[in-house]
Protein backbone atom coordinates (compact mmCIF):
# COMPACT_ATOMS: atom_id res chain seq x y z
CA UNK A 1 0.00 0.00 0.00
CA UNK A 2 1.39 3.55 -0.97
CA UNK A 3 1.00 7.15 0.63
CA UNK A 4 1.90 9.80 -1.61
CA UNK A 5 1.74 13.50 0.30
CA UNK A 6 1.70 16.27 -2.65
CA UNK A 7 3.00 19.41 -1.06
CA UNK A 8 5.15 22.68 -0.87
CA UNK A 9 7.77 23.21 1.39
CA UNK A 10 5.77 22.30 4.69
CA UNK A 11 5.48 18.86 3.31
CA UNK A 12 9.39 19.21 1.56
CA UNK A 13 10.50 19.85 5.03
CA UNK A 14 12.23 23.13 4.32
CA UNK A 15 14.70 24.42 7.65
CA UNK A 16 14.64 20.74 9.25
CA UNK A 17 16.77 17.39 8.71
CA UNK A 18 14.88 15.37 6.46
CA UNK A 19 14.52 13.13 9.22
CA UNK A 20 12.45 15.84 11.22
CA UNK A 21 10.27 16.41 8.53
CA UNK A 22 6.59 15.39 9.13
CA UNK A 23 6.44 13.03 6.32
CA UNK A 24 9.34 11.43 7.66
CA UNK A 25 8.48 10.64 10.89
CA UNK A 26 4.63 9.85 9.52
CA UNK A 27 6.52 7.27 7.15
CA UNK A 28 8.88 5.97 10.56
CA UNK A 29 5.71 5.99 12.51
CA UNK A 30 3.90 3.91 9.99
CA UNK A 31 6.60 1.33 8.98
CA UNK A 32 5.98 0.22 12.60
CA UNK A 33 1.96 0.28 12.77
CA UNK A 34 1.53 -0.87 9.33
CA UNK A 35 4.65 -1.90 7.70
CA UNK A 36 3.04 -3.28 4.25
CA UNK A 37 2.43 0.89 3.77
CA UNK A 38 5.28 2.83 1.76
CA UNK A 39 5.13 6.78 2.19
CA UNK A 40 6.34 8.54 -0.84
CA UNK A 41 6.97 12.55 -0.38
CA UNK A 42 6.51 14.76 -3.36
CA UNK A 43 6.71 17.89 -1.17
CA UNK A 44 8.25 20.69 -3.68
CA UNK A 45 9.15 24.18 -2.25
CA UNK A 46 7.77 27.16 -3.30
CA UNK A 47 5.11 25.17 -5.22
CA UNK A 48 1.56 26.80 -5.88
CA UNK A 49 -1.13 24.53 -6.20
CA UNK A 50 -1.24 25.47 -9.82
CA UNK A 51 2.38 23.73 -9.54
CA UNK A 52 0.96 20.35 -8.02
CA UNK A 53 -1.95 20.44 -10.44
CA UNK A 54 0.85 20.49 -13.35
CA UNK A 55 2.49 17.83 -11.52
CA UNK A 56 -0.12 15.59 -10.41
CA UNK A 57 0.10 13.65 -13.91
CA UNK A 58 4.30 12.49 -13.44
CA UNK A 59 3.93 12.22 -9.50
CA UNK A 60 0.71 9.33 -10.36
CA UNK A 61 2.48 7.75 -13.94
CA UNK A 62 5.38 5.68 -11.92
CA UNK A 63 3.12 4.50 -9.10
CA UNK A 64 -0.71 5.14 -8.61
CA UNK A 65 -0.91 5.31 -4.76
CA UNK A 66 -3.84 3.90 -2.72
CA UNK A 67 -3.63 7.26 -1.11
CA UNK A 68 -3.24 10.47 -2.21
CA UNK A 69 -2.68 13.49 0.80
CA UNK A 70 -2.60 16.91 -0.57
CA UNK A 71 -1.58 20.88 0.52
CA UNK A 72 -0.85 23.77 -0.85
CA UNK A 73 -1.75 27.33 -0.25
CA UNK A 74 0.64 28.70 1.89
CA UNK A 75 2.86 30.00 -1.18
CA UNK A 76 -0.90 30.82 -3.21
CA UNK A 77 -1.74 32.98 -0.59
CA UNK A 78 1.89 34.52 0.01
CA UNK A 79 2.84 35.21 -3.78
CA UNK A 80 -1.49 36.30 -4.08
CA UNK A 81 -1.50 34.69 -7.72
CA UNK A 82 -5.28 33.08 -7.49
CA UNK A 83 -8.20 34.36 -4.97
CA UNK A 84 -9.17 31.46 -2.37
CA UNK A 85 -12.23 30.16 -4.87
CA UNK A 86 -9.59 29.86 -7.78
CA UNK A 87 -7.01 27.96 -5.48
CA UNK A 88 -10.08 25.87 -4.05
CA UNK A 89 -11.38 24.92 -7.59
CA UNK A 90 -7.67 24.00 -8.53
CA UNK A 91 -7.14 21.69 -5.24
CA UNK A 92 -10.90 19.93 -6.28
CA UNK A 93 -9.38 19.07 -9.81
CA UNK A 94 -6.55 18.00 -8.13
CA UNK A 95 -8.85 15.43 -6.32
CA UNK A 96 -11.05 14.58 -9.00
CA UNK A 97 -8.06 13.32 -11.24
CA UNK A 98 -6.43 11.27 -8.54
CA UNK A 99 -9.46 9.75 -7.96
CA UNK A 100 -10.06 9.36 -11.83
CA UNK A 101 -6.63 7.92 -12.25
CA UNK A 102 -7.27 5.39 -9.52
CA UNK A 103 -6.72 6.53 -6.27
CA UNK A 104 -8.52 4.76 -3.70
CA UNK A 105 -8.70 8.08 -0.98
CA UNK A 106 -7.56 11.55 -0.81
CA UNK A 107 -7.31 13.63 2.43
CA UNK A 108 -7.03 17.98 1.60
CA UNK A 109 -5.29 19.16 4.14
CA UNK A 110 -5.65 22.97 5.20
CA UNK A 111 -2.94 24.95 6.50
CA UNK A 112 -1.62 25.76 9.75
CA UNK A 113 -1.99 29.35 11.04
CA UNK A 114 1.11 31.29 10.05
CA UNK A 115 2.83 34.58 12.14
CA UNK A 116 4.76 36.08 9.02
CA UNK A 117 3.24 39.60 8.77
CA UNK A 118 4.22 40.50 5.05
CA UNK A 119 3.80 38.73 2.36
CA UNK A 120 6.19 39.23 -0.73
CA UNK A 121 4.52 42.28 -1.96
CA UNK A 122 4.70 43.84 1.37
CA UNK A 123 1.45 43.27 2.25
CA UNK A 124 0.24 42.72 6.01
CA UNK A 125 -2.64 40.50 6.10
CA UNK A 126 -0.76 37.31 4.66
CA UNK A 127 -1.65 35.47 7.81
CA UNK A 128 -5.24 36.73 7.27
CA UNK A 129 -5.08 35.52 3.54
CA UNK A 130 -4.08 32.41 4.62
CA UNK A 131 -7.21 31.94 7.22
CA UNK A 132 -9.18 32.98 4.20
CA UNK A 133 -7.99 30.26 1.85
CA UNK A 134 -8.31 27.55 4.59
CA UNK A 135 -12.27 28.78 5.13
CA UNK A 136 -12.79 28.80 0.86
CA UNK A 137 -11.33 25.17 1.26
CA UNK A 138 -13.29 24.04 4.12
CA UNK A 139 -16.61 25.24 3.00
CA UNK A 140 -15.89 22.96 0.01
CA UNK A 141 -14.99 20.10 1.07
CA UNK A 142 -17.52 19.91 3.51
CA UNK A 143 -19.64 18.02 0.92
CA UNK A 144 -17.19 16.02 -0.52
CA UNK A 145 -17.71 12.57 -1.66
CA UNK A 146 -17.18 9.16 0.57
CA UNK A 147 -13.70 9.09 -0.71
CA UNK A 148 -12.22 12.43 0.12
CA UNK A 149 -11.65 13.77 3.67
CA UNK A 150 -10.34 17.06 4.98
CA UNK A 151 -7.40 16.68 7.47
CA UNK A 152 -8.16 20.82 9.40
CA UNK A 153 -4.53 21.88 10.31
CA UNK A 154 -5.93 25.09 11.07
CA UNK A 155 -8.70 24.19 13.53
CA UNK A 156 -6.02 21.57 15.34
CA UNK A 157 -3.61 24.46 15.93
CA UNK A 158 -5.90 26.50 16.95
CA UNK A 159 -7.28 24.27 19.73
CA UNK A 160 -3.45 23.34 20.74
CA UNK A 161 -3.68 26.78 22.49
CA UNK A 162 -2.13 30.88 22.88
CA UNK A 163 -0.25 32.39 19.94
CA UNK A 164 2.64 32.22 22.14
CA UNK A 165 2.56 28.65 22.76
CA UNK A 166 2.58 27.80 19.39
CA UNK A 167 5.21 30.14 18.45
CA UNK A 168 8.06 27.71 18.82
CA UNK A 169 6.06 25.11 16.45
CA UNK A 170 7.36 27.91 14.02
CA UNK A 171 10.60 28.43 12.50
CA UNK A 172 11.86 32.26 12.84
CA UNK A 173 9.84 33.22 9.43
CA UNK A 174 6.82 32.43 11.16
CA UNK A 175 5.77 30.53 8.21
CA UNK A 176 7.43 26.85 8.21
CA UNK A 177 7.72 24.11 10.67
CA UNK A 178 10.36 24.08 13.00
CA UNK A 179 10.74 20.11 14.27
CA UNK A 180 8.32 20.47 17.09
CA UNK A 181 5.84 21.61 14.70
CA UNK A 182 6.85 18.94 11.86
CA UNK A 183 5.84 16.46 15.07
CA UNK A 184 2.78 17.86 15.70
CA UNK A 185 1.47 17.91 12.11
CA UNK A 186 2.88 14.07 12.05
CA UNK A 187 0.92 13.03 15.68
CA UNK A 188 -2.17 15.10 13.73
CA UNK A 189 -2.16 13.03 10.83
CA UNK A 190 -1.28 9.51 11.40
CA UNK A 191 -5.02 8.82 13.01
CA UNK A 192 -6.11 10.53 10.00
CA UNK A 193 -3.87 8.32 7.53
CA UNK A 194 -4.70 5.14 9.40
CA UNK A 195 -8.40 5.56 9.43
CA UNK A 196 -8.39 6.24 5.37
CA UNK A 197 -5.74 2.88 5.10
Amino acid sequence: MHLLCLGDSICYGDGVHPDQAWVSLLAAELAQRHPAVRVHNAGVNGETVQGGLWRLSECLVPLVPDLLYVQFGLNDAWINICSAEEYTDMMWEIVFRALESGVRAVVVGTNHPVWAGQDVYGAADYPQRVRHFNASLRSRFALAPERVSLADAEAHWDGLGSREALVPLLQADGVHLSSQGNRVYANFLLPVFEWSL
